[in-house]
């Protein structure tokens, strides 16, 4: 017997015999399913013509193409993560420089982040990074200053003529325009200058001034006489003690008629200017006048 599955299928394939068409006829879908085959067999697919539509094609890929293009927000957003990182540690690492800046005619000691001491003398600028300070002792020097340094890693004092590295000792540094000086007063230093590598015992001074070939020789003081209110020099130019005088008394010294490439030995205290200029000019056969607003050195 056939089921009806059977009827749809050859009546689809259009193999009914008479007795089967009788059978499907008597189904009761069976005018619903006669309609259906009625309307497909007028519908008709549109022609396709292949050679006018791949000249379509061609003509669209010469045609411009308006490409809408998503930014991916993830990595735009990571980028801009990253930079604010960077900058972040960029402006911590900046903001974390401290400096120590003395006027005319003053001294400052600070203790520095190891606990080491530092004396600035006057006119000078000490600067170092507080936040990189345990992973690196690097300080920079514009003048000059005094140092008793603990034990620990290299400690690097950098100016713009030579840098001293050193463990832990007491030394001093001075950079003064063409001048640049070191004494070791406990421990040894290490002297760059010039890609040039001096050691410096206890009790040395190395000295480079004027473009002049650098001068070893040995000290007998034990700190520098600043600290202990006067400055000494040993054949000294004369300018170079005058520039002295005016950053420890903050005042302004003229010359007039002397020859302030004359070398000077001795030293004036820090605490008697009338003092310190007679400590000068005297032994130099100088005289000097006091004006409101500056102080001539002249010969006698």
């Amino acid at each position: 017997m056939k089921t009806n599955e059977d009827l749809l299928r050859k009546w689809l394939d259009n193999e009914l015999d008479a007795s089967e068409l009788q059978a499907f006829n008597a189904l009761e879908d069976s005018a619903l399913l006669e309609k259906i085959s009625l309307e497909m067999q007028s519908f008709k697919a549109p022609e396709y013509d292949s050679v006018l539509e791949f000249e379509k094609l061609k003509s669209a890929l010469k045609s411009p193409v308006n490409l809408v293009v998503r930014p991916n927000f993830r990595a735009v957003w990571s980028y801009a993560a990253a930079l604010l990182i960077g900058l972040g540690l960029f402006f911590t690492v900046r903001f974390s420089n401290t400096s120590q800046t003395t006027d005319m005619a003053e001294i400052k000691s600070q203790r520095l982040p190891d606990s080491s001491m530092v004396t600035v003398n006057a006119a000078s600028t000490l600067t170092y990074n507080t936040l990189l300070w345990r992973f690196d002792r690097q300080l920079e020097l514009d003048g000059e200053a005094y140092f008793e340094v603990v034990k620990g890693s290299d400690f690097t004092v950098n100016t713009h003529l030579g840098s001293v590295t050193v463990v832990g000792t007491k030394f001093k540094v001075k950079q003064r325009s063409n001048y640049f000086e070191v004494v070791c007063y406990e421990g040894t230093v290490s002297v760059s200058i010039s890609n040039e590598i001096y050691l410096l015992n206890q009790g040395e001074r190395l000295l480079k001034a004027d473009d002049r070939q650098d001068q070893r020789s040995s000290i007998k003081e034990d700190v520098p006489s600043w600290i202990q209110k006067s400055s000494a020099f040993t054949a000294a130019p004369i300018q170079r003690v005058l520039n002295e005088l005016e950053r420890q008394y903050a005042v302004k010294i003229l010359t007039n008629g002397i020859d302030t490439r004359s070398l000077f030995t001795g030293r004036f205290t820090h605490d008697n200017l009338e003092l310190a200029l007679k400590s000068i000019t005297l032994p130099m056969g100088y005289v000097y006048s006091v004006t409101p607003n500056s102080i001539v050195v002249s010969v006698e």
